[in-house]
């Protein structure tokens, strides 16, 4: 549906820049909600051998010009930037530097123009000029989308070139030169290009982070299309019968009643079944991962005696040798769950200070120093509570789901623990269990007991039972549960048909937000069971993993790789209480 939707709006889009209309804002109120209109120009708009310096916009209303850098495009782009500015109710264009010979320029105001009273701006108004003899009239229509989630980029450039540099490889071009052509997306990821003269092109989307027009940045996302683009006309030469007029008005009349009833559209369903388009091109925006050096971001002493180390990938390669005197058993070590983030937990209280060399292989990242005494400044609040004893961090899931294990964390390693002291309260019965130890900073305990659904448990820890490694011991703390049962939840059977090209596939089961819940990773085709899922809302979406790592993995321009596809199931799955629900699933990338 959304690429029906966005063929319609693009030609909307094109048919009112080709009648060069004047976007006005909808009624509402007393107040001046009108766009300005341009009620004369000097030249006029669409002129050819245009040979003048200055361009004249005359407006209805006095106007300001703002945004500048951001919001206007001229393409071909010229050498140095004109000068726009405003006079009473004009605005100047002053062109200073020589135009190229037979060539279509168009001067794209974005919403840099607006009336000084209320703000509002003129929407995607065109000026459009030739210094030959006729104006260029193809167009270049696509959409822009993030590669990984689908959505549309917003605000991104999406340029043009066409290999007209003699020392400089064509595919190189846009590392160093500007476009021929640009414009920028929609709030929807559409663009449009106007007035384009016949050729061969390659087509980029850059979110351009520094305005340079080039990808010239690291940080930029880039998007591009594996073969040339040729530009085509809006209307075919034997579409005689679809004048401008009738082509707008028949555009507005499926608008109206497509958005009224597009629950009945189905993906892939064109809105436009008698308008002839073609080449509506679709780009996914991707931001390269070509520098894979590892790097430490951040080496910090996060609190008393517990040192924390930040990668920008996971690092469990990396070695951090002491260039100080330690004991054998100076600290305890502990990664996070992506093996990106390291803590030291120092065992040895009697360290004054100590030095690191963080390196990976022959790669030195750093060589860091702390000082572990603590300067003798009074804590307050909480953090003079967390220093004066020991206190556990445990599950807030409320009810306690029944198939997991029950855990609890203390802030450092735990030094000793009595846990024979301990109580398990099963309903009404104190019955006999016992808390086990584990993880390498041996600072996690868990419940060694199988728990029943639909019961209310508490966890009884007497005074002193466990003693961290700073000599800290725990009150007499009561911690208290009720657990959840079966049909509480809901299950779901995935009967996945891969219809595409790719072998290996990554189902990935996400919440309203996207956030990743579980993950299933299958070879051509089968089932995927997913239990003990909560009531609500699901989306499905599916990864073709071409080199089989496991994991979505981005493109790279220079070497024509495209990041790898990604769908989404076109229905939301929604899961009730005590249900068990099935679902085909015919995978297909675009």
């Amino acid at each position: 549906m959304r690429k029906a939707i966005f063929i319609f709006f693009a030609t909307v889009m094109m048919v009112l820049l080709w009648q060069c209309a004047n976007m006005r804002a909808p009624t509402g109120g007393p107040k001046d909600v009108y766009s300005p209109k341009v009620v004369e120009s000097d030249p006029p708009n669409y002129t050819t051998h245009f040979d003048k310096k200055k361009i004249e916009l005359r407006f209805d209303e006095f106007v300001s010009v703002s945004d500048v850098v951001t919001e206007v495009f001229i393409s071909p782009p010229l050498q140095s930037s004109p000068e726009i500015r405003t006079r009473g109710k004009s605005v100047l264009i002053m062109i200073d530097e020589e135009l190229r010979d037979s060539t279509t320029y168009s001067i794209f105001f974005g919403k840099a123009i607006k009336d000084i009273t209320e703000g509002n701006p003129i929407e995607n108004y065109n000026y459009v000029f030739s210094t030959g003899a006729k104006i260029d009239s193809l167009s270049v229509i696509g959409e822009v989308i993030d590669a990984y989630t689908l959505q549309p980029r917003e605000d991104v450039m999406v340029m043009l070139y066409e290999d007209n540099n003699d020392s400089i490889p064509f595919d190189s071009m846009p590392y160093f030169v500007k476009p021929s052509y640009l414009t920028r997306t929609s709030e929807q990821g559409f663009f449009v290009m106007n007035n384009l003269r016949p050729g061969q092109y390659r087509l980029f989307a850059l979110s351009d982070e520094n305005l340079s027009a080039t990808y010239d940045n690291a940080e930029e996302e880039i998007a591009f299309l594996d073969s040339l683009v040729s530009p085509d006309y809006l209307v075919k030469e034997d579409a005689d019968s679809l004048s401008a007029d009738s082509l707008q008005a028949n555009l507005l009349d499926i608008m109206a009643d497509s958005l009224m009833a597009n629950d009945s559209i189905t993906p892939g369903d064109s809105l436009l079944p008698d308008i002839p388009l073609e080449n509506v091109y679709s780009l996914y925006m991707f931001k390269e991962t070509g520098d894979s050096i590892q790097r430490m971001l951040e080496a910090e002493k996060t609190r008393q005696g517990v040192l924390r180390f930040i990668f920008r990938y996971p690092a469990k390669n990396v070695k951090i040798t002491p260039l100080t005197t330690v004991k054998e058993d100076w600290m305890l070590s502990e990664w996070n769950k992506s093996f990106d983030t390291l803590r030291y937990y120092i065992m040895d209280g009697l360290m004054d200070t100590i030095s690191l060399k963080v390196s990976i292989d022959t790669i030195v990242f750093d060589t860091v120093s702390w000082s572990l005494a603590e300067a003798g400044i009074p804590l307050r609040g909480k953090e003079r509570d967390l220093m004066e004893s020991l206190r556990f961090t445990t599950s807030r899931q409320s009810p306690f789901p029944h198939f997991k294990d029950y855990t609890l964390s203390s802030a450092y390693p735990i030094d000793s623990a009595d846990f024979s002291r301990f109580l398990l309260v099963e309903g009404e019965d104190s019955i006999s269990a016992n808390m086990e130890i584990y993880g390498d900073a041996q600072r996690m305990m868990r419940l060694v007991h199988e728990l029943k659904e639909g019961i209310n448990y508490t966890l009884f820890f007497p005074d002193s039972v466990v003693t961290d490694v700073l000599g800290r011991s725990n009150d007499t703390t009561r911690l208290s549960f009720r657990t959840d049962a079966y049909e509480d939840y809901g299950r779901y059977t995935l009967h996945i048909h891969n219809q595409s090209p790719y072998d290996k596939l990554i189902i990935q089961l996400l919440d309203k937000d996207e956030k990743l819940l579980r993950e299933a990773r299958i070879g051509g085709e089968g089932d995927i069971l997913w239990d003990y899922l909560k009531p609500g809302k699901y989306l499905l979406k599916a990864i073709g993993d071409k080199n089989g790592n496991g994991k979505w993995d981005s493109g790279n321009y220079l070497a024509n790789i495209q990041p790898e596809p990604v769908v989404y199931h076109k229905e939301i799955l929604e899961v009730r209480e005590a249900w068990s629900f099935e679902t085909d699933w015919y995978i297909e990338f675009k």
